[in-house]
């Protein structure tokens, strides 16, 4: 009569599943969320970029993202789209930004930006041409690369003006001649993966 009594009492106290509740990502900024990278060595340091809004640090500690391009100012808007983020294997304090929202007339020519300091501070060189962080396109992948062999070394695929190669950590860029740019609008371009 027990073992009755404690199998009926285990089979009515049988576990519910637990429900599963999703829920938004605060980001704490604006713009579509187009790509979030992650540096290979190091667990737990990850970067988002946006659209139209900047780009992000995932910060552990404070259980949040950390804004990264608040120092932009509103001469400067343009650089607020993302469209490409890369990090140093070999270095996680290096972090590359490919920044320029726009591809239209109106819109001023994108810039790389490199800090050595994980987003805490910036460096920037201006490119000759236009970038399209919200363009068509902007979730394709990254057109921004580090060279694993040498972390001086950088590739950059643009929309429209073939692949570009930095040899002095993204001070300095140049294009690759001799590779084709196989683009025939600034809406596709060379994407570095």
């Amino acid at each position: 009569a027990l073992l009755a009594l404690l199998l009926a009492s285990g089979a009515s106290a049988k576990e519910e599943p637990a429900d599963y509740h999703w829920r938004n990502v605060a980001i704490g900024g604006g713009g579509f969320v187009t790509r979030i990278v992650f540096h290979p060595q190091e667990k737990g340091l990850a970067y988002a970029r946006t659209d139209v809004g900047g780009a992000y640090r995932w910060d552990a500690q404070a259980d949040r993202w950390e804004p990264l391009t608040d120092w932009i100012g509103a001469g400067d808007s343009n650089l607020l789209g993302i469209e490409s983020i890369a990090v140093d294997p070999s270095a996680p304090q290096r972090v590359y930004l490919a920044a320029g929202t726009y591809l239209n007339d109106r819109a001023g020519n994108g810039a790389i930006l490199r800090s050595n300091d994980r987003g805490r501070t910036f460096q920037r060189a201006d490119l000759p041409f236009k970038l399209g962080g919200n363009e068509m396109g902007r979730g394709n992948g990254e057109r921004l690369a580090v060279d694993p062999n040498d972390g001086r070394v950088l590739f950059f695929g643009s929309r429209g003006k073939g692949l570009w190669r930095s040899e002095n950590a993204g001070a300095n860029w140049s294009p690759l001649e001799s590779f084709p740019a196989v683009a025939s609008s600034d809406s596709a371009g060379v994407q570095t993966s």
